[in-house]
C-alpha cells in the first residue's frame, strides 16, 4: 500500500475533480443567478384578524378562505392566487392569520369568505380588503392587512 505525500495528494485531488469541475462550477455559478421577481412566480400578504358577532363574542372555529383577485375583478371571475386557496379556522378566541400567494409582485384586491361552524346560530359572509400590496415571497417583513369580520346572528 503506497502512502501520499502532500503534493500527491494533491494531485491526486485535482485529477479527480478535474472532469467534474466545469459541473461544479457551473452549479454554483446558477446558484447565485439573478432572477427576476416574476420567475419565481411568488409574492405574498398576510390578512389577519378576529370573527365575532354582532354582540362582540368571538366565533370559534369559524372557516376562513381569502382568495386573491386582480384589482378591478373583487370577487368577480376567477380569482388570480397560486392554486387552491388555503382554508383556516379560527382560534378559540375567534383570530385567524393566513398567507396568501400571488404570481406577481403588485396590488390585489382580497376577498375574505367565513363559513361560520357547524349548528352555529349565524351567517356566512364575505368581505373584501383592497388594495392589498403583495410583495416578493422572499422580502420579509410581508404586508399584512387586518381584516376584523362581524358574523350576523340569526332570530
Amino acid at each position: 500500500m503506497s502512502r501520499l505525500i502532500p503534493t500527491e495528494f494533491a494531485l491526486a485531488l485535482k485529477n479527480a475533480l478535474w472532469p467534474v469541475l466545469p459541473v461544479i462550477v457551473a452549479a454554483a455559478w446558477s446558484c447565485g443567478a439573478s432572477t427576476t421577481r416574476s420567475d419565481l412566480g411568488s409574492s405574498s400578504a398576510i390578512i389577519y384578524g378576529s370573527v365575532t358577532i354582532d354582540a362582540g363574542a368571538p366565533v370559534a372555529g369559524a372557516t376562513i378562505r381569502g382568495q386573491v383577485w386582480r384589482e378591478g375583478s373583487c370577487g368577480s371571475g376567477s380569482p388570480t392566487g397560486s392554486g387552491q386557496p388555503d382554508i383556516v379556522q379560527t382560534n378559540d378566541i375567534g383570530y385567524y392569520r393566513q398567507k396568501l400567494r400571488a404570481a406577481d409582485v403588485r396590488q390585489y384586491c382580497v376577498t375574505v369568505d367565513v363559513q361560520p361552524p357547524a349548528g352555529a346560530a349565524v351567517d356566512s359572509t364575505t368581505v373584501s380588503e383592497t388594495p392589498v400590496d403583495f410583495k416578493d415571497s422572499r422580502d420579509v417583513p410581508y404586508d399584512s392587512v387586518r381584516v376584523d369580520i362581524v358574523l350576523s346572528q340569526r332570530p
